[in-house]
């Protein structure tokens, strides 16, 4: 008869500028262990990665905004200039790109709250489980036993 034990490692995920960094147990693990240590609960992985895939997709709209405002902006300011004999235009055809450029600004940011917030929940549901003490029958070549996890 065979009795393992085995202890769980907290992940705790520390966000940066750009991307993050990973801590188990107090020390920095990159993202491919990170990765494989969250396979071991399918759903806190597919939970993570639907955050993945909509900070991504929350990061597109917030460029692509960004320009589309910019270049209202750019607009505006450019017919508002006088020219050298005294005529300014008072033109608004930057005023859509303004609207639609502040209206995807703000989409970028819920997109991005919401994906920050589902990856959080991942993590939180991943180190629920670790601190559960459980005992699991195994079986293998030599025989059977249990596996407590704690």
């Amino acid at each position: 008869m065979f009795i393992g034990l085995s202890t769980s490692a907290q992940i705790i995920y520390q966000p940066t500028f750009f991307g993050g960094s990973y801590l188990m147990d107090g020390q920095y693990v990159g993202e491919t262990q990170f990765k494989s240590m969250l396979l071991k609960n399918p759903m806190a992985y597919n939970m993570w990665n639907e955050g993945t895939a909509n900070l991504t997709t929350g990061y597109i709209v917030l460029y692509s905004s960004s320009a589309v405002l910019g270049w209202g902006i750019g607009t505006s300011l450019g017919n508002s200039i006088v020219d050298d004999y005294g005529y300014s235009s008072d033109d608004s055809s930057g005023t859509p790109f303004i609207v639609v450029g502040g209206i995807g600004l703000i989409g970028a940011y819920y997109l991005m709250t919401k994906a920050q917030e589902k990856r959080e929940r991942a993590l939180f549901h991943y180190n629920d489980k670790k601190d559960a003490v459980g005992l699991k029958p195994i079986m293998n070549n030599n025989g059977g036993g249990f596996v407590i996890t704690f």
